[in-house]
């Protein structure tokens, strides 16, 4: 079999070139612009690790039974409640929320009956008297579209209305937050470090695989096939997002774990490429063979090369996917897909190595 792949690399080069060419940049782009605007990282979850069945998470859903939808909250400080003025704010700003699509109600201390003096404005006041909050609920029940253009809408009017609290009383500070806001830092944050480790890890890579290797074009091939296994592998974490739940560590985990395998199968793959060339071009039977594709040494070397590293590489693959896959039989969802996705990275740097970095050597 390894030997078949072989012939078949050295036949066809820059059609399997072509071919994981296009699966990268497909799978970049759809992982980070997506499809119909929505890419990878707005379809990423964050949240506390919930177990199926503990005594946690039937507490979790009981609570959720009686939770209200989402909310967004506005934490005013450096005002106190019955300033001078507030209470126009607060009335005209809660009527623009009761007219957002799909609010269910706004609460600050001055709607309640009885204003601040009220028992049950406490929870919403600071005990210093310098601040209050104000909390706006959606219904429940609303579709991901309307819910996410309800929440825009609601952030962006408490917004105005902090610029108000602080242009009404200069020293005024506001915060608007929300489990929904939450989420989307934790996910742009993720994304953001995504690029720097990346950016950061595959420069001092390559440096240190042109010192071990004493050449740049030796040295670019493990890295060509890192790219193209995180690239695929990002695109196919997208393809995982519409069909489990994916934490946002998730992708760091895996990008990281794709650009390890695929460099470590990288070196072993052209390390042995080049001891074979040599060996050939050095050796009595192969003084007269020039070095050039077509002619019986590249050839040679490479299938050389697939039946000893590339059966290397393979078994040490299906190894770490075996002891990956292993994560699959735990109840946590963050678990098992770490485990989905982990065996899908495994494997596709296991494809690169094995067809993508042969073939750019030929």
């Amino acid at each position: 079999m390894f030997e078949h792949l072989g012939r078949l690399i050295s036949r066809h080069p820059k059609l399997i070139i072509t071919v994981w060419l296009v699966i990268a940049v497909g799978g970049f782009t759809v992982s980070t612009v997506g499809l119909g605007g929505t890419s990878l990282f707005d379809l990423l979850s964050t949240g506390e690790l919930r177990v199926a069945g503990t005594e946690s998470d039937q507490a979790q859903t009981l609570l959720a039974a009686e939770e209200q939808g989402a909310s967004l909250t506005l934490a005013a400080q450096g005002i106190a409640p019955d300033a001078k003025g507030l209470d126009d704010l607060l009335q005209k700003a809660r009527t623009d929320l009761a007219g957002i699509d799909g609010v269910d109600s706004v609460i600050d201390p001055l709607a309640l009956p009885g204003g601040i003096a009220s028992p049950l404005a406490a929870p919403l006041l600071a005990k210093d008297g310098q601040g209050f909050l104000v909390v706006v609920y959606l219904k429940t029940g609303l579709s991901p579209d309307v819910e996410s253009a309800g929440l825009a809408k609601v952030e962006s009017r408490l917004d105005t209305l902090r610029d108000d609290i602080s242009g009404l009383k200069p020293g005024a500070t506001g915060i608007v937050g929300g489990t929904s806001l939450i989420v989307s830092a934790i996910t742009g944050q993720i994304e953001r470090d995504l690029r720097t480790g990346e950016a950061i890890a595959l420069p001092i890579a390559l440096v240190v695989m042109v010192l071990v290797f004493g050449g740049f074009l030796a040295a670019s091939m493990p890295m060509l096939g890192a790219l193209a296994s995180i690239a695929s592998g990002l695109g196919l974490l997208y393809g995982f997002a519409h069909v489990i739940d994916l934490d946002s560590s998730v992708v760091n985990v895996i990008t990281l774990l794709g650009l390890g395998l695929s460099i470590d199968y990288g070196l072993l793959i052209v390390s042995r490429y080049r001891e074979e060339l040599h060996r050939l071009l050095t050796s009595d039977e192969g003084r007269s063979v020039r070095r050039r594709r077509g002619d019986g040494a590249v050839v040679q070397a490479l299938i050389a090369t697939i039946k000893t590293a590339g059966r290397t590489v393979t078994f040490s693959a299906l190894t770490v996917a075996i002891a990956v896959a292993g994560l699959t039989v735990f109840r946590p969802s963050i678990l098992r897909a770490f485990g989905v996705a982990g065996v899908s990275i495994v494997l596709i740097a296991l494809l690169t190595a094995l067809t993508l970095v042969p073939a750019a050597l030929v």
